[in-house]
Order: C-alpha cells, then structure tokens, then sequence
C-alpha cells in the first residue's frame, strides 16, 4: 500500500493502540497530529520510511512511549525530533 500520510480520523479513535508499525512506507511523508492523542502507545516504528519529512509537534504528548524507530529515515528533519518523548529509546541513523 502507498499511502504519503495517514488520513487523520484514522488515528484519533484508536486509544487502546498500544503499537504502530509503519516500517519501510517510503512514500509517507506525515504523521497526523493526533498521534499525541494515543495514552496506550508505546512502540511506534518508522525504521526506513525515507520520504517522512517532519514529526508532529504532539509526538512529545506520548509519554508512554518506550520504544520509537526512525533509523533510516533518511528526509527526517533532526530539529522535528524531539530530544526526549516519555521513556522513549530512540533509535535514529
């Protein structure tokens, strides 16, 4: 599937999502906002989604978060990412 974002009612009713995994969507360039909106989320991996562009600002929302992958993500702006999200590992290139 091609998908260059994620439509943004897809995330928002998904509050129970405890993992989202997007590896190797090349053609994504955004996440939603919402994303920040998810309390259960704890894995998010977008390990080779090389056309992803920016994090949304409200990623620093997941406090929950353990585990996010942006290794490979080679279009990624650094200054998108942030430092420190939750308890997040991040593991970046």
């Amino acid at each position: 599937m091609h998908l260059p974002h994620l439509p943004p009612p897809s995330l928002s009713s998904l509050v129970r999502l405890e993992g989202l995994y997007l590896k190797g969507c090349i053609q994504l360039k955004s996440l939603p906002e919402d994303i920040g909106h998810l309390p259960r989320l704890r894995e998010l991996d977008l390990r080779d989604c090389e056309g992803l562009l920016a994090l949304p600002g409200s990623i620093t929302l997941l406090t929950g978060l353990k585990w996010l992958d942006i290794f490979g993500c080679s279009r990624l702006e650094k200054d998108s990412v942030p430092g420190r999200i939750g308890q997040a590992t991040i593991y970046r290139s």
